[in-house]
Parts: structure tokens; sequence; C-alpha cells
């Protein structure tokens, strides 16, 4: 699915999210135009556009769980690494730096 997803926004210069968003602003608008227009299709079908939103609000709810929403209830990485949350002194990062430098430059002079 991410595939496809990153095919579409290749092609299109703007992302999904804007497009959906503007598709909302528009679907308002054009409701709104309607009740104003033809207030009796509104009322006649009053408990089938209730319906439809209900099921629309749902779709989305559970649409934003499966795709983003669970990443609120795992646990943190720090806590599954069983990393520790206290920051380095200077010291350390300057030797973990070092030591990065050297390895660069280890694996660089092997491409040469």
């Amino acid at each position: 699915m991410a595939k496809s997803i990153g095919l579409i926004n290749r092609i299109i210069p703007f992302s999904l999210g804007e497009l959906s968003l503007i598709a909302l602003v528009i679907g308002f608008f054009v409701s709104i135009i309607l009740f104003i227009f033809k207030p009796i299709l509104l009322v006649n079908n009053i408990f089938k556009i209730l319906h439809w939103i209900v099921r629309a609000l749902a779709t989305v709810y559970i649409l934003f769980y499966i795709l983003w929403g669970f990443n609120y209830y795992r646990m943190d990485l720090m806590d599954i690494a069983q990393m520790n949350k206290e920051p380095g002194t200077f010291e350390e990062l300057k030797n973990l730096a070092s030591e990065v430098i050297d390895e660069l430059n280890i694996i660089r002079e092997d491409f040469n």
C-alpha cells in the first residue's frame, strides 16, 4: 500500500492530505448551496444523510487508527531497546565522533 501511495504522490505535485482537505471543503460548500437552493431535498433525506455522515466519520476514525493511531500506544524505542535515557557527556560525544570519523575514513580508503 505504501508503494502505491508513493507512486500517486510522485505523479501529482501535491500531497493526498491536501487533496482530501480540498475535497472536504468543496463538499461542505456544495452541501450548503444545496441546502439553500433545495431545502426539501435535505428534509426528505435527513436520515439517509445522517446515516451517511456517521458511517463516513466511523470509517475515518477506523482508518486513522489502522494507518497511524496505533503508534500512540506502542512502547517507546528507548524502553524496547533498554537504552540509557540519561544524556551523554561531552567527552562521550567527542569519542563517538572520533570513532565514526576513523571508521568512515577506513571505508573511504577501501573505495579509492
